[in-house]
């Protein structure tokens, strides 16, 4: 996941795996200042990635 404050520079702020399942997955990271969020996904399954909702949360 990478975060941006003009939504052409990004930095990586968290990354991970998550399993082949129906149940919600967390991705947290330390507090940033960002205006724009990217979900990279490097491998799916069976070639297929799906992602139903993304909520960020501010402070």
């Amino acid at each position: 996941m990478y975060s941006s404050t003009d939504g052409v520079n990004y930095q990586k702020v968290t990354s991970g795996t998550w399993e082949n399942s129906t149940i919600q997955e967390l991705a947290t990271f330390n507090p940033i200042a960002a205006k724009y969020v990217k979900l990279v996904v490097l491998n799916g399954v069976n070639g297929l990635t799906s992602v139903a909702e993304v909520n960020v949360f501010g402070y």
